[in-house]
């Protein structure tokens, strides 16, 4: 129903290039922003001190320590694989637990 939406608007847009032009112009600018980008990583964690990320655990190589930690998992594997599972307010444990979270094409997660 909302991609009916938006087509009575005037149309969807598009990426002129496709998904993987929009994926390379993110990390140009992330890049140019001073931000370091490692492609396939195996995360086993996200390190965090209280609520705040710091970093990420890689096999064998230790914590990786960051000023901030961008995630494209899904809301469940961030939160119960890389979190551990813990400090979810009820509202979103709630709606995680009910299904009740909208799972979007893209994800842009800031941690």
């Amino acid at each position: 129903m909302m991609l009916l939406g938006q087509l009575a608007r005037g149309g969807v847009a598009r990426v002129q290039g496709g998904g993987a032009a929009l994926a390379a112009a993110l990390a140009k600018s992330f890049m140019a922003r001073g931000g370091t980008l490692r492609t396939d990583a195996r995360v086993t964690r996200i390190a965090r001190d209280g609520m705040r990320a710091t970093g990420v655990e890689l096999p064998g190589r230790g914590v990786i320590a960051a000023d901030a930690v961008v995630c494209t998992a899904d809301p469940w594997q961030t939160h119960e694989a890389l979190l551990g599972g813990h400090d979810l307010d009820q509202s979103t444990a709630t709606r995680m637990g009910s299904g009740g979270v909208a799972w979007p094409t893209a994800y842009v997660h800031l941690l």
